[in-house]
């Protein structure tokens, strides 16, 4: 097997043989530059494992980097690197899909363990995604043959490791969609089927990351959310508190200034201190 490819994105020079060093040392194929200029070109020209970047470049910035990477390979894991933890950069790690987000110059081994994982993520998704295909291939020979004899069986070591994909989805019975795809909460209409949220009768204009914090909240009506379990839940980010804290709290007051009438008195998502955000009728909060 191929040696993992890392493509280590990062302009201070020291910092960089430092990086470069230590990933060829961990065994991976490594390819480190100074600019987001000579990422973007490498990202065009070749496919990559892993990228890891700082967020801080000239001229062409890390999300210019993440963002041409995603639009190329949507496979490609990448980790961030800062020294400037900013709620910008979070957003904006999120936003691209970070598999992590690690502040300069890392714990010891924290970045070899982060590659690891997220080499680990990309495996098991490739994984799945043979084992799908495989069973795809059986499935057309069957239907298209009439087949008399049995099909090859597949590779015993997928279907050990891929066992839960297997077995869970025959055993699942469909999901009947709700007769009522539309929640109310006080004058707000949520639809969920078509993402569409109206007011008094008028449409709301949102954002899908908008829309679908709203819609998590009023499907949870009157019951107080924390943060992590916004962040973990709607954007599918594990975090710190403080970091789900930053992240959830300009989602908020973005939605705010969408359906409050006063979005600095708020009376429809309501913050309760020390604990997190509720989505109410009453105007509790504290």
């Amino acid at each position: 097997m191929s040696q993992p490819h890392i493509l280590v994105v990062e302009d201070e020079n020291v910092a960089r043989r430092v990086l470069h060093a230590m990933l060829v040392h961990a065994g991976y194929d490594v390819t480190s530059v100074g600019s987001g200029e000579e990422a973007i070109e490498l990202l065009h020209q070749r496919r990559f494992d892993v990228l890891l970047t700082d967020l801080q470049l000239q001229q062409v910035s890390g999300v210019e980097v993440m963002a041409t990477a995603r639009e190329r390979d949507q496979e490609i894991e990448v980790i961030v690197l800062t020294g400037y933890a900013t709620l910008e950069s979070a957003i904006a790690a999120v936003r691209h899909g970070a598999f992590n987000y690690i502040l300069k110059p890392g714990k010891p081994g924290e970045i070899e363990a982060s590659i690891a994982e997220a080499l680990g993520k990309r495996r098991s998704r490739a994984e799945r995604s043979d084992y799908l295909r495989q069973m795809g291939q059986t499935l057309m020979r069957m239907a298209e043959g009439g087949m008399q004899r049995e099909v090859p069986l597949l590779d015993e070591d997928v279907v050990r490791q891929l066992a839960p994909v297997a077995t869970a989805a025959p055993a699942e019975a469909p999901r009947e969609r709700p007769s009522d795809p539309l929640v109310h909460v006080g004058n707000l209409v949520i639809d969920l089927q078509r993402h569409l949220v109206t007011q008094e009768g008028k449409y709301v204009q949102l954002s899908s990351g908008e829309f679908s914090l709203l819609a998590y909240l009023a499907q949870r009506n009157e019951q107080v959310i924390s943060p992590q379990q916004l962040v973990r839940e709607v954007l599918g980010y594990d975090c710190s508190p403080q970091e789900a804290r930053d992240l959830i709290k300009a989602r908020i007051w973005s939605l705010r200034r969408k359906i409050e009438a006063d979005p600095a008195d708020p009376r429809i998502i309501v913050s309760v201190r020390g604990v997190g955000y509720v989505l109410t009728t009453t105007g509790r909060g504290a």
